[in-house]
């Protein structure tokens, strides 16, 4: 411990180049037989009394030799003095000025905690009010641009809904990626495939069209129509900006308008049991944008309400509310499920799902993968993997794996079990 300290030159250099002076120079100086703590108090309330005319970052320098700012020194010194009197109440006479540096160190962690806690609350409010306004933006865009939408002519003539001969059908189709653009080409330069908005209402007419030749081969007057999910490409990541036309919600008006159209106009020929599950481009992360974290926000959600609106009064449709992000129906005795189909292993979920709901499952429906691939998993029992409506993409190409654009059309029978078209689109 030091004894006798006297003032540093720099300290003695300011206080003699003050205006106006100072008071009691020799109260700056530590005395002979003074603990470090009597002279820290001592200092402390000297300049708290006026009693020396010194800055606060001097009495800090007098004390721990070191320079610090006036505004550190300040509230530095507060938490000094309440460890000093705290020292002396519990009868400790003197302390080395290691030990009371120590304890303002503790003293400074404790405010900065306080200070972090503050700026989290400030932080979560921040984030929840800018949460909130885009939000309250996306809506008051979403009614703008259902206002300029055109309606359409719903379909009123009633088909008698009955299945015949013991089987019924089901449409399948994935991944419309509604609003993508983009040209895919070969080592020729030639077009391995190009897509847009355009392209993919040409290829739902070439499926409904398709759809409709099998229903009348088979004598079909009702389907089940799965829409497997990804009908938006959405954005989950920066570079997908640079092949949208659309908006996240202009793409989600356009989309549940067409397809309302178009189920009005297959309705002309069959009666329609429409579903749809949720895939992982409509996922909205316009708030985080990190994977699941709104898991329950789902434009598909926004799609499937206004599908069921536009069409309320079409005689011929029954648009079904999921009571999960899934599809589960039966047709024909047999359990069928739905999903968009982000699982590595298609065999391993069929079993899972059975386990998970507790119900038998027979056939497991997914897209996402952009390619058709049904695998038999035992006697009346597999997975029906449907092809895409986008077809070859930068993404499947970064896979390596491509396929035409397609969906699926699959004759459940209760004698002769499944047979399945697949549907080549252009």
């Amino acid at each position: 411990m030091s004894h006798g300290w006297r003032i540093p030159s720099s300290t003695l250099f300011i206080i003699n180049n003050r205006v106006g002076g100072f008071k009691n120079l020799s109260e700056l100086n530590r005395k002979e037989n003074e603990s470090f703590l009597d002279y820290c108090l001592r200092l402390i309330e000297s300049k708290d009394n006026n009693i020396i005319d010194i800055d606060k970052s001097e009495i800090w320098e007098l004390l721990f030799n070191e320079k610090v700012s006036s505004d550190h020194a300040r509230k530095s010194l507060v938490a000094v003095k309440k460890a000093v009197l705290k020292a002396k109440e519990e009868g400790i006479e003197d302390i080395s000025d290691d030990d009371i540096l120590k304890e303002y160190e503790i003293k400074k962690q404790e405010l900065e905690k306080e200070k972090i806690k503050v700026q989290t609350e400030k932080l979560s409010l921040m984030q929840a009010l800018r949460e909130e306004a885009r939000f309250e933006l996306f809506i008051e865009h979403a009614v703008k641009a259902i206002k300029e939408t055109k309606t359409i002519n719903i379909n009123h003539i009633n088909i008698n809904n009955f299945e015949n001969n013991n089987k019924s059908g089901l449409l399948l189709f994935a991944d419309p990626h509604y609003g993508k653009e983009l040209i895919i080409k070969g080592l020729y330069g030639e077009v391995i495939n190009e897509y847009s908005i355009e392209i993919f209402e040409k290829r739902m007419w070439d499926l409904l069209n398709k759809t409709v030749k099998i229903c009348k081969k088979e004598g079909f007057n009702k389907i089940t129509v799965f829409n497997l999910g990804d009908e938006l490409e959405g954005i989950l990541r920066i570079s997908q900006l640079m092949t949208l036309k659309l908006g996240l919600v202009d793409s989600a008006i356009g989309f549940a308008y067409f397809i309302a159209s178009w189920l009005n106009e297959l309705s002309k020929y069959v009666f329609v049991d429409y579903y749809s599950t949720e895939g992982n481009h409509t996922d909205i992360r316009l708030l985080s944008g990190k994977k699941g974290d709104f898991p329950n926000e789902n434009m598909s959600k926004v799609i499937q309400t206004l599908v069921s609106e536009i069409l309320k009064d079409n005689p011929n449709i029954i648009i079904h509310k999921n009571e999960t992000d899934k599809i589960f129906t039966n047709i024909q005795g047999f359990n069928i499920l739905g999903i968009h189909g982000e699982e590595k292993d298609v065999m391993q979920a069929i079993r899972d799902f059975g386990f998970i709901y507790n119900t038998k499952i027979d056939y497991l429906c997914t897209g996402h993968k952009h390619h058709a691939n049904s695998i038999n998993a035992g006697i009346d029992k597999g997975c029906i993997g449907v092809g895409s409506i986008i077809g070859v993409d930068d993404y499947s190409m970064k896979l390596k794996k491509t396929s035409n654009p397609s969906a699926t059309f699959v004759v459940f029978d209760k004698d002769l079990g499944k047979t399945e078209y697949t549907i080549n689109v252009n």
